[in-house]
């Protein structure tokens, strides 16, 4: 395999496995549970929610909520309704 097919097929499965990461991230679901997946990973509720948030942003280019007491809003209203 050439230099060149190698990187090709790199930046492929890179670029497959920021579709994925998007796909979750384009609900509001998906987006709640890479939240909880962060949450280990971090000090604080806020800390893991901007990182989640901030992937978003790197992805899409707009945050997917406005702040961090808009989101527990949110999730707030969601964990009632059920």
């Amino acid at each position: 395999m050439k230099p060149e097919e190698n990187a090709l097929r790199l930046r492929i499965l890179k670029l497959e496995e920021e579709a994925k990461v998007m796909k979750r991230l384009s609900t509001r679901q998906g987006f709640f549970d890479m939240y909880y997946e962060a949450l280990p990973d971090h000090s604080t509720y806020e800390s893991a929610f901007n990182s989640v948030n901030d992937l978003h942003f790197q992805l899409f280019g707009f945050y997917r909520y406005s702040d961090y007491v808009s989101f527990k809003n949110v999730i707030n209203y969601y964990k009632r309704k059920k």
